[in-house]
């Protein structure tokens, strides 16, 4: 009797195993399509991206965020709310920040980049979400997928020493719970799927010109689609084989 109930509790964690493998797949894969689909309509020219190098912070947002956190450089981010008052007094000291590092960056072409760019969480709840933001401003360092949250002094010459070096004396968010792990994947995916949609809508209301009961039901016969996809590869990775006598 042992046997067969610890048979199957491993038969349940087996397909408990599968199941976090396939809805993080989907996300995973969702995830790209959205942000491939919002890159292709937000990446700067070279000169709109040199003269945010040069000049200012550079802006973050849900639909550029990917493409600019990519480019191999360790990246400083705030995230503000335009209501803060924090925000709007650390505001003019955070552009000198952004002037120092760039124009290292510009002087220091061997060494790695570090760029400084800003997020107005209060609007891009999606990446806020990812973020898990509590409260503004917040600041983070990411350094390719390791993401480290600033808790100093908000200083010009303590957040500039955490960003070329201190951060490093620090431990990053465990990968699970960071914006680039399972759980910050999930939510950026689900985020993403619903704006996607309401941009849709917009635009075939708005710019096509559909009735909004017809712009409704094809984007309802694309969410049917969509979820016999998801219970098919469901069947596949969690219906156990019968056996064979």
């Amino acid at each position: 009797i042992k046997d067969t109930a610890t048979s199957h509790v491993v038969k349940q964690i087996e397909k408990m195993k599968r199941f976090a493998f396939l809805i993080i797949s989907i996300a995973v894969i969702f995830q790209g399509l959205l942000v491939s689909i919002s890159n292709a309509q937000a990446v700067p020219s070279d000169e709109e991206f040199k003269a945010e190098q040069l000049t200012d912070v550079v802006k973050l947002t849900s639909r550029n965020f990917e493409s600019h956190i990519a480019d191999g450089s360790i990246w400083l981010v705030e995230f503000y709310a335009d209501w803060c008052g924090h925000c709007k007094r650390f505001a003019p000291t955070y552009v000198s920040i952004a002037q120092t590092l760039h124009a290292e960056n510009i002087k220091n072409p061997e060494k790695r980049n570090i760029k400084v760019g800003k997020v107005e969480g209060s609007k891009e709840r999606i990446l806020s979400s990812r973020f898990s933001i509590r409260g503004y401003p917040s600041f983070f360092i990411i350094d390719g997928w390791d993401v480290y949250e600033f808790n100093g002094i908000r200083s010009k010459d303590t957040m500039i020493n955490f960003a070329k070096r201190d951060y490093k004396k620090e431990e990053p968010l465990r990968f699970f719970k960071s914006p680039f792990g399972p759980i910050g994947q999930t939510r950026a995916t689900v985020m993403k799927i619903g704006t996607y949609i309401l941009d849709q809508y917009d635009i075939l209301t708005k710019e096509k010109k559909f009735a909004p009961a017809i712009a409704t039901f094809l984007l309802a016969s694309v969410g049917v689609v969509i979820g016999t996809f998801i219970i098919l590869m469901f069947g596949l990775f969690l219906i156990s084989k019968q056996k064979v006598d």
